[in-house]
């Protein structure tokens, strides 16, 4: 799977993948579907980006949910057949 992520002025990488990893891991655990799943970390990750450190950008889940209704229906999951 792929979802592109949204587009952000980078200030900074570290961080990104740790937020992918735990948003990701958060949403499966909470029943979430992968593709739910996978835009929610593609929004988080680029939040982490915009900013120099590692937790500024970091959202927590009222701001995730607000992000992804806005956003998220214009990041197109793709799909790779295995």
């Amino acid at each position: 799977m792929h979802c592109p992520a949204p587009s952000v002025t980078v200030a900074g990488t570290a961080g990104a993948g740790d937020a992918f990893s735990a948003t990701f891991a958060a949403r499966i655990a909470s029943s979430a579907s992968a593709e739910d799943a996978i835009i929610a970390t593609a929004i988080n990750a680029a939040s982490v980006i915009g900013h120099l450190d590692t937790q500024t950008g970091l959202l927590r889940q009222q701001d995730l949910d607000s992000r992804i209704a806005t956003l998220g229906p214009s990041l197109k999951v793709m799909r790779w057949a295995i």
